[in-house]
């Protein structure tokens, strides 16, 4: 499986968690803000908007319950202002204070801020957008993909003690990177499959002959449980019902014939039947067997190999 630089939004992310675990990868801003507080609440939550009676997911939530403040996040790679950017902005703005008491801290609804997080190319038509608009929303930029710098471009938070973190440049030198590349926007099984795939072979390997997972099991493993528990419940549902698509695709493309068998259709569960003393031989013509699914099903062109003339057919 090729890989691939971090995306955007996983950068993010593990920027963000890292911060507020006081990763050393971080110093000397992860001491600072774990000082300040600051916890990841969750990821993709949805709340009610009381204008025009709309919802709203934001990609990321954080509290800190002493400063009494809770910071709503959304960040876009996007070149441009795309349509209907303004509507989604004001959603967040007027997130109504019972929804957000669902999930944050009652001493968080107190103090609100509306936080973009944007690419350099986009810096200036975000800019215009909330100026011109007047939208009481906080500008940030991420400098993906060249370097690994947040810098806060317009408006100011709620509490002196955050704007006062987020005035200064935020440069790392390298990110800790605790989750896995997921886009959570886009879940498509071509985008998906890397992830799954691997995973799956994680199993295989650390695992015995009738080992059974259950598709929440499999999916907390691929995500992390800390990550898995961030996430809102559609979301989690999302992904495993595209997680389970494409298990069920290896095996009806045989790949997965011999090695492991569907036990439950529900919930959707899995058993490796293959004997440890042959998965242990045959475990490198398995995984690359594997990742020739997974090129399949992302589109990559596959490249003939030396095992590809060990065995003709998806069996093992």
């Amino acid at each position: 499986m090729i890989q691939r630089e971090k995306s955007f939004e996983n950068q993010l992310i593990n920027i963000f968690w890292g911060l507020a675990k006081g990763s050393k990868l971080l110093k000397p801003y992860s001491g600072r803000f774990k000082e300040l507080g600051f916890k990841i609440v969750g990821f993709e939550l949805s709340f009610h908007a009381y204008t025009h009676n709309r919802r709203v997911t934001p990609d990321m939530v954080l509290e800190a319950v002493d400063l009494k403040e809770s910071i709503i996040t959304e960040w876009t790679q996007g070149r441009g202002v795309s349509d209907g950017k303004v509507d989604q902005i004001r959603r967040y703005i007027n997130i109504d204070d019972d929804s957000l008491r669902i999930f944050v801290s009652e001493p968080c609804v107190e103090n609100k801020d509306i936080v973009l997080i944007v690419t350099p190319e986009a810096q200036e038509s975000y800019k215009q957008l909330i100026e011109s608009r007047k939208l009481q929303a906080i500008l940030l930029v991420y400098h993906y993909p060249n370097d690994y710098l947040l810098e806060k471009k317009l408006n100011s938070f709620n509490v002196s003690e955050t704007e006062s973190f987020f005035n200064q440049p935020l440069q790392f030198k390298r990110i800790p990177y605790s989750f896995p590349d997921i886009n959570l926007s886009n879940l498509s099984k071509s985008l998906l499959v890397d992830s799954v795939i691997s995973t799956l072979i994680e199993i295989l390997v650390r695992e015995d002959e009738g080992f059974e997972f259950s598709i929440q099991y499999f999916v907390q493993r691929m995500l992390k449980k800390p990550f898995y528990n961030l996430l809102s419940g559609n979301k989690r549902t999302e992904i495993a019902g595209v997680s389970k698509n494409i298990i069920s695709e290896l095996m009806k493309r045989r790949y997965g014939t011999g090695i492991i068998d569907r036990t439950k259709l529900n919930p959707p569960t899995w058993k490796i039947i293959i004997p440890q003393a042959r998965k242990l031989k045959r475990i490198r013509l398995i995984k690359r067997k594997f990742e020739e699914f997974a090129n399949q099903i992302a589109g990559r062109p596959i490249q003939p190999t030396l095992f590809d003339n060990l065995d003709n057919g998806g069996n093992l």
